[in-house]
């Protein structure tokens, strides 16, 4: 999926970003979306930067956020995956909290900064503050989109799935 950017003059001028396979598929979801009287101004692609090494930084900055203590000691959210690898039943749960849970398939899914409110703090002065972390975060072998929304700690959330040896590769400098 690419991401897309028109131009819509209504009353006016607004923006407006899709995502979509091709510049057909984006214009015609603009398209559908105009009232009358509205018209489409201009529109293209939105380039990102998508290498690897800006979605391990990424991966490194989340792991790098101070989290809930562990036994009373500080604890970042690369020790509360750790935790959640090493078996603690507690772990998951409080990863839920920061939009993030290790699934049985050895991933590690991570929520969306639009919908899970400690992933919008964390990432809102980054170069990943919305839709950016997971356009980023696919660009890291083994990464896949899951499908249907996951519900952590009540809120549910789009997220990307990261195998787990890639999140903590390095001892977590991935």
């Amino acid at each position: 999926m690419r991401l897309w950017a028109f131009d819509v003059e209504t009353r006016r001028v607004t923006h407006t970003r899709v995502v979509a396979e091709t510049y057909s598929d984006a214009f015609q979801i603009v398209q559908r979306g105009l009232t009358k009287g509205d018209r489409l101004l201009q529109g293209g692609e939105v380039v990102l930067e998508r290498k690897a090494d800006q979605a391990q930084a990424a991966v490194r900055h989340l792991l790098r956020r101070a989290f809930l203590p562990i036994a009373g000691m500080e604890a970042s959210v690369q020790d509360w995956v750790a935790e959640a690898m090493a078996g603690n039943p507690v772990a998951n749960a409080r990863l839920a909290v920061a939009g993030l849970r290790l699934r049985a398939d050895d991933t590690l899914a991570i929520g969306s900064p639009g919908s899970v409110p400690q992933l919008r703090d964390w990432f809102a002065r980054t170069a990943w503050p919305g839709a950016e972390l997971h356009l980023a975060l696919m660009a890291l072998p083994g990464a896949k989109r899951i499908n249907a929304p996951l519900t952590m700690a009540g809120v549910s959330s789009r997220c990307v799935a990261l195998p787990i040896a890639v999140v903590m590769a390095d001892g977590g400098t991935a």
